[in-house]
């Protein structure tokens, strides 16, 4: 039981926040989780894997989103096709309530493993550039391995927020600091945030997402919004937080979501303009965001940018040629080379020189000694129809089951050589056909 484990400091705390509604949030504690997930609009629309997936339910503040109680879909077919993402319902508030203003230069500074930043994808206007910035390797790494399943051509950056502030300054015009929390909204899902609970961890987490919400102050454009979220509780670091930041930083201001995003959440203790959810009011776990707008003036930062990429040279017909016979448009997408591999990146790729690039984009190919060779990636970017060398099985068939273990396929095949496996028409990964047999080219760490 979750309430066995908790400290009583805890339940004092939260009592002498929630009043009335106290016996209320700790029956909540016990109740069955309600799992959340988002349709990658780049791959299908909200009705359509609606349909397929029978999701009743919709999220209220996301066009994308679905409540589906405690079914579990990871294993599933389309997951691995990047079809949605699985994502907890109340973490979706924050891209919601910033979603009408994602344009041009946009960051997710705390972006793994990933929600938010395909969210955002799926939100921001055409020609709009988003860095996903990760601290950690090893986080970045799985950050970077979403946004490939999902198909996304977005930046991932691993840097710390007082570094990247010193190259960027208001270099963006909406950042998104989803800020690393206590998780006292996240009791029911994971143990480790009942376990670490203590008022000197709360103390520690505030102090470092102020220091964190002040870089991304500096990143931002004059006239330009930021969202704050945590997915804890207390009133220490989320409104206290945000007031300490705004006596401090007096060229921002705390604004009103959208009227959607304010009809289905709750407001602040003492900051009208933040948004609440709780467990015991709303069919997810906990979550606490703000919008904040920095006041309008000129921005006269001057850039030396940079992309980290050379051109395609002797190799860019070889390669080309290879994407096309894939499916993918070279003519309508941008290519670009880092060392041996071949990336698809965003359309006005330029950044702060300076600015340390993890990855640049979706991995495609990779240039070897007299030959070129496909990457997950280029199955990944594909949609529906759009595959040319492709065989296709039903998404509930042995023969997905046996590719998403990582078999071989006993599988005569029109083309020979390097083509693409889908489900229901829905690009999984790429299979190489050689003599009656296709042979798996499933990434191993994806493997079921």
């Amino acid at each position: 039981m979750v309430t066995e484990n908790l400290s009583p400091v805890f339940f004092g705390k939260i009592k002498k926040l929630l009043g009335d509604e106290y016996e209320d949030y700790v029956r909540s504690l016990s109740a069955p989780r309600e799992r959340g997930l988002r349709v990658n609009a780049y791959k299908t629309t909200a009705g359509e894997l609606a349909e397929k997936l029978d999701l009743r339910k919709p999220v209220p503040f996301e066009k994308n989103g679905f409540f589906i109680g405690e079914r579990k879909f990871g294993s599933h077919p389309y997951h691995h096709a990047g079809l949605f993402y699985l994502q907890e319902p109340s973490a979706m508030l924050p891209v919601a309530a910033i979603a009408p203003y994602l344009k041009g230069n946009i960051l997710d500074l705390c972006a793994a493993p990933g929600g938010k930043s395909t969210q955002i994808i799926d939100s921001m206007r055409k020609g709009s550039f988003l860095i996903s910035n990760e601290i950690v390797p090893s986080r970045a790494g799985v950050l970077a391995s979403n946004l490939e399943r999902m198909g996304a051509t977005s930046a991932v950056t691993c840097m710390k927020p007082q570094d990247m502030e010193k190259i960027c300054p208001s270099f963006f015009d909406a950042i998104i600091v989803d800020a690393p929390c206590s998780g006292e909204g996240m009791f029911r899902k994971e143990e480790a945030a009942i376990r670490d609970w203590s008022e000197a961890n709360v103390n520690s987490c505030a102090a470092r997402q102020y220091e964190i919400l002040l870089s991304a102050a500096d990143m931002l454009k004059a006239g330009g919004y930021m969202v704050y979220s945590t997915c804890t509780l207390n009133t220490v670091e989320n409104e206290g937080v945000i007031i300490k930041f705004l006596e401090k930083r007096k060229d921002f201001t705390a604004v009103e979501p959208n009227d959607t995003v304010r009809k289905n959440t709750r407001r602040g203790f003492g900051l009208n303009e933040a948004m609440r959810l709780f467990p015991h009011s709303f069919a997810g776990e906990g979550h606490f965001a703000c919008l904040l707008k920095k006041r309008e003036g000129e921005t006269d930062t001057a850039y030396r940018t940079f992309t980290p990429f050379s051109p395609l040279k002797a190799e860019k017909t070889q390669v080309y040629d290879f994407l096309s016979e894939l499916g993918i448009n070279t003519s309508s997408v941008r290519t670009e080379k880092y060392a041996d591999t071949v990336y698809i990146v965003s359309e006005n790729f330029s950044v702060p020189q300076g600015l340390r690039i993890f990855r640049g984009g979706l991995p495609v190919m990779k240039i070897l000694d007299k030959r070129v060779e496909p990457l997950h990636g280029a199955a990944t970017f594909l949609k529906r129809g759009e595959c040319i060398k492709t065989v296709n099985f039903p998404c509930e068939s042995r023969e997905i089951s046996d590719y998403l273990k990582g078999e071989t396929l006993s599988v005569s095949t029109p083309f020979t050589g390097y083509g693409i496996i889908t489900a229901d028409g829905y690009p999984l990964g790429l299979v190489k056909s050689v003599n009656g047999t296709l042979k798996n080219h499933y990434p191993k760490g994806l493997r079921l």
